[in-house]
Protein backbone atom coordinates (compact mmCIF):
# COMPACT_ATOMS: atom_id res chain seq x y z
CA UNK A 1 0.00 0.00 0.00
CA UNK A 2 1.12 3.18 -0.88
CA UNK A 3 -0.02 6.58 1.78
CA UNK A 4 1.08 9.74 -0.26
CA UNK A 5 0.64 12.91 1.54
CA UNK A 6 0.53 16.32 -0.08
CA UNK A 7 1.65 19.23 2.03
CA UNK A 8 2.00 23.06 1.69
CA UNK A 9 4.93 24.12 2.30
CA UNK A 10 4.95 26.26 5.68
CA UNK A 11 7.71 28.03 7.84
CA UNK A 12 6.16 26.25 10.23
CA UNK A 13 6.00 23.00 9.16
CA UNK A 14 8.54 20.91 11.19
CA UNK A 15 7.60 16.97 11.05
CA UNK A 16 4.66 14.59 9.25
CA UNK A 17 3.28 11.66 11.72
CA UNK A 18 1.43 8.89 9.90
CA UNK A 19 -0.38 5.84 11.20
CA UNK A 20 -2.03 3.28 9.67
CA UNK A 21 -4.45 1.02 12.29
CA UNK A 22 -6.77 -2.05 11.36
CA UNK A 23 -8.12 -4.14 13.75
CA UNK A 24 -5.11 -6.50 13.71
CA UNK A 25 -2.37 -4.07 12.25
CA UNK A 26 -0.94 -0.88 13.30
CA UNK A 27 2.23 0.89 11.59
CA UNK A 28 3.03 4.38 12.31
CA UNK A 29 5.92 6.33 10.38
CA UNK A 30 7.54 9.93 10.54
CA UNK A 31 9.21 12.59 8.28
CA UNK A 32 11.07 15.20 9.25
CA UNK A 33 10.19 18.57 7.36
CA UNK A 34 12.50 21.56 6.53
CA UNK A 35 9.67 24.16 6.69
CA UNK A 36 8.93 25.78 3.37
CA UNK A 37 11.66 23.72 2.00
CA UNK A 38 10.05 20.40 2.65
CA UNK A 39 8.76 18.07 -0.28
CA UNK A 40 4.89 19.00 -1.25
CA UNK A 41 4.88 14.87 -1.26
CA UNK A 42 5.48 12.71 1.17
CA UNK A 43 5.03 8.84 -0.06
CA UNK A 44 5.43 5.59 1.98
CA UNK A 45 5.19 2.86 0.67
CA UNK A 46 4.08 -0.31 2.83
CA UNK A 47 4.61 -3.66 1.84
CA UNK A 48 2.71 -6.96 2.79
CA UNK A 49 -0.11 -5.82 4.86
CA UNK A 50 -2.40 -7.85 6.14
CA UNK A 51 -5.84 -7.22 4.72
CA UNK A 52 -8.24 -5.40 6.63
CA UNK A 53 -10.12 -1.93 6.58
CA UNK A 54 -7.65 0.38 7.97
CA UNK A 55 -7.82 4.53 9.20
CA UNK A 56 -4.84 6.45 7.92
CA UNK A 57 -4.30 9.30 10.06
CA UNK A 58 -1.48 12.15 8.81
CA UNK A 59 -0.48 15.42 11.16
CA UNK A 60 2.12 17.87 10.43
CA UNK A 61 3.77 18.78 13.79
CA UNK A 62 5.36 22.68 13.75
CA UNK A 63 7.76 24.01 15.90
CA UNK A 64 5.70 23.76 19.52
CA UNK A 65 5.13 20.35 19.22
CA UNK A 66 1.57 21.27 18.23
CA UNK A 67 -0.76 19.87 15.20
CA UNK A 68 -0.83 22.24 12.28
CA UNK A 69 -2.97 19.89 10.27
CA UNK A 70 -4.26 16.55 9.74
CA UNK A 71 -5.83 14.66 7.39
CA UNK A 72 -7.72 10.93 8.00
CA UNK A 73 -8.97 8.86 5.23
CA UNK A 74 -9.91 4.75 5.74
CA UNK A 75 -8.83 2.20 3.46
CA UNK A 76 -9.51 -1.40 2.44
CA UNK A 77 -6.32 -3.62 2.12
CA UNK A 78 -7.04 -6.50 -0.16
CA UNK A 79 -6.42 -10.32 0.27
CA UNK A 80 -2.72 -10.73 -1.58
CA UNK A 81 -3.95 -12.78 -5.16
CA UNK A 82 -7.71 -10.90 -4.44
CA UNK A 83 -8.30 -8.87 -7.64
CA UNK A 84 -10.21 -5.72 -7.13
CA UNK A 85 -13.43 -5.75 -9.20
CA UNK A 86 -12.33 -2.74 -11.57
CA UNK A 87 -9.09 -4.62 -11.59
CA UNK A 88 -10.86 -8.00 -12.98
CA UNK A 89 -13.15 -5.74 -15.08
CA UNK A 90 -10.14 -4.37 -16.76
CA UNK A 91 -8.09 -8.20 -17.52
CA UNK A 92 -11.49 -9.63 -19.04
CA UNK A 93 -11.34 -6.63 -22.03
Amino acid sequence: MLIQIDITPHSDNRLLKVRAVSGQFCWHGEQRLDGERSPRRVVFDLREMPAGDYHIHGEIIGPTGDARGMVERRVTVQPQGTASPLRRQVERN
